[in-house]
């Protein structure tokens, strides 16, 4: 199976590029890490991307990122998710920076529904 096909166009301006960029990506690439729970692509132009679920029943997390980041300057999304058949499930939650390793989620009310979290920045 060859790239192009893996893409699935016959424009062959967007195929070039796609590939480029696409090579581009793993050549940069140093590490990738992903278990049940948590995971982390490293580049070696120092960017990071992190991500992780809480499954446990709580109001107040503090999560240990997988890698530090070079400082506290990064970036955190949140969702909130549902388990399965249960109704849809608000809850207002805040996150905070805690150090270069570590963050804190807080909700609202304890929730047994579980939270998703990435965090992106540099690591070097």
């Amino acid at each position: 199976m060859t790239f192009n096909s893996l893409l699935g166009t016959s424009n062959a301006r967007v195929e070039i590029f796609s590939e480029r960029l696409f090579r581009n990506l793993l050549n940069n690439l140093i590490e990738i890490y992903q278990n049940e729970y948590e995971g982390y692509i490293k580049f070696s132009n120092g960017y990071c991307r992190q991500w992780g679920v809480v499954t446990e029943k709580c109001q107040s997390k503090t999560i240990t990122l997988p890698i530090s980041f070079k400082d506290t300057n990064y970036n955190i999304q949140v969702s909130h998710h549902c388990g399965q058949g249960q109704t849809t499930d608000l809850v207002l939650m805040s996150i905070a920076v805690f150090s270069k390793n570590q963050i804190i989620i807080n909700k609202a009310r304890e929730s047994a529904a579980w939270t998703s979290w990435s965090a992106e920045g540099y690591w070097k």
